[in-house]
């Protein structure tokens, strides 16, 4: 644990110096050799009984740092790194006894960012820029277009499903000036067109006004009332009355492929969902 000091004078006795932390020597040295670190993030210490006589010299554990179940060494836990065992930053991992924190690899492109420190594995967690869909169901980080188009199968068949739609919303639209589609009701069998049809003539014959409620459109169309007013049950038969709402009801209604041709412009060529709807409406 002592060297022979050469340096002193020749009038002065030989001495032995003691070995500094980290260095040890045998026997008649002349000098002190390195220690071997049991790892990098050990530090030696003094020994309270001098100089190290082997090359294990006394260690410490730097701080953030613990010793392993067998003492030999020091280790550094996952997600730290570096000479001093500090935790990784953002965008960096380690696994246990990392020298180095590794960047991590997984972000995708440049509209996202790494939101954890001290991370263990190369699966790093990131966000995607403020005015993007959440990550969760935006792992690439793409704006709400790009998904989309990524969900339709690409440019090409998101072309495709367009041409599609307005061709068959501009057949439907063409079928819908056919003159049946534009009769003002849908009578029952053997009922006539004229049945309920109020001219003039039969002005004087009036007895009240039929009130209507919906907004004439799918979901909520034109509808009357199977029940017959009370301050007319005197002069109409309750099932003529029903027959009557029955056959009104049926010519208002809104068939299911006129929401659904409603549904497809709205979603791919807006501007003729009103001309759509009001044209349905004056057919009704």
């Amino acid at each position: 644990g002592t060297y022979l000091d050469n340096a002193s004078a020749p009038e002065e006795p030989v001495k032995c110096t003691e070995c500094k932390a980290g260095k040890w020597s045998g026997p008649g040295s002349s000098k002190c050799q390195e220690c071997v670190k049991p790892s990098p993030w050990a530090e030696w210490v003094d020994s309270p009984h001098g100089g190290s006589t082997t090359p294990e010299c006394k260690y410490k554990c730097k701080e953030g740092t613990e010793p392993k179940a067998d003492n030999a060494t020091c280790s550094c836990a996952a997600g730290k790194g570096g000479p001093s065992c500090e935790e990784c930053g953002k965008g960096t991992w380690s696994t246990t006894d990392s020298v180095n924190c590794i960047p991590c690899r997984n972000k995708p492109g440049e509209h996202s960012f790494y939101t954890q420190e001290a991370w263990k594995n190369e699966e790093c967690p990131y966000a995607c820029e403020a005015g993007l869909i959440d990550v969760r169901h935006n792992k690439e980080c793409v704006t709400a277009l790009s998904l989309f188009i990524k969900a339709c199968g690409g440019p090409r068949r998101l072309r495709a499903i367009l041409c599609a739609s307005l061709a068959t919303g501009l057949l439907l639209l063409c079928c819908s000036r056919c003159s049946y589609l534009a009769m003002p009701l849908r009578a029952t069998p053997g009922a006539s067109r004229s049945r309920y049809a109020f001219t003039n003539d039969k002005l004087p014959y009036h007895i009240c006004r039929v009130y209507i409620s919906g907004a004439n459109r799918y979901g909520s169309p034109w509808k009357i009332s199977r029940r017959l007013p009370e301050h007319v049950q005197v002069v109409i038969q309750p099932e003529a009355w029903g027959e009557f709402a029955f056959d009104a009801n049926a010519a208002t209604d809104v068939p299911r492929w006129e929401g659904i041709l409603e549904w497809c412009f709205s979603s791919f060529y807006e501007i003729l969902v009103p001309v759509l709807v009001t044209r349905r409406r004056q057919l009704r």
